[in-house]
């Protein structure tokens, strides 16, 4: 598959052991700190950017929500109440997801 989490795997492989060796100098702990955190505003980046590129017409007219809560891989207790909210919560829900994945990881 060509997921984005399976790059995040190995990457994150690849870079936290460098993290755990015994005597490392507390620059390099500093380096491997941004670069964990580099990665992870790449994968928050990237899955708002995925959303958009996608094509998908669910997420380009905010109504993905409509039918994520009763589909997501792991629902919460709370999902079946958030799956019957109004169209215009979802809506918002759409958007704040957006948000969360776009702007916030620029701050």
């Amino acid at each position: 598959t060509n997921l984005q989490w399976d790059i995040l795997l190995i990457e994150t492989g690849a870079v936290a052991p460098l993290l755990s060796f015994p005597g490392a100098s507390p620059f390099s702990s500093t380096v491997m700190l941004w670069t964990l955190r580099a990665l992870v505003f790449k994968v928050m980046f990237a899955s708002g950017v995925v959303k958009l590129e996608s094509g998908c017409p669910k997420w380009r007219t905010l109504s993905a929500m409509d039918y994520h809560y009763e589909t997501q891989p792991l629902p919460h207790k709370l999902s079946w109440y958030a799956h019957g909210s109004p169209k215009w919560m979802q809506t918002y829900s759409a958007l704040g997801t957006f948000m969360l994945e776009i702007f916030l990881p620029f701050l």
